[in-house]
């Protein structure tokens, strides 16, 4: 059962310095501030940004960390594999060292 989204900033959040700061630039920039649908959509913005409430497992944060998650797994990879390759570094530069074979008697 879905419930309905809030179109109004929650209780006590305080929206309106992130408005100004924005509207500051968009004129700065030329455009136009942002529209009272869009002040209402900030909420929902952060709770998407912060992977809260309806964008648990789907907000960015969670996306982000994902894609931690498996930098990391690479990067451990990445070192296997790279001491995997010193090693057989190593052996080729014994192998090459070692006398060479005798004929079998």
């Amino acid at each position: 059962m879905a419930s309905a989204k809030p179109t109004q900033p929650p209780a006590g959040a305080d929206f309106n310095a992130l408005v100004s700061k924005v509207n500051e630039l968009a004129k700065k920039a030329g455009i136009s501030p942002l529209s009272a649908t869009i002040i209402g959509k900030i909420p929902a913005w952060k709770r998407w940004v912060g992977g809260e409430k309806e964008y648990d497992g789907t907000g960015l944060r969670d996306v982000v960390n994902s894609h931690g998650v498996q930098l990391d797994g690479m990067k451990t990879n990445i070192d296997v594999h790279s001491q995997a390759i010193i090693e057989l570094r190593a052996d080729v530069q014994a192998l090459q060292e070692a006398p060479a074979p005798r004929p079998f008697p």
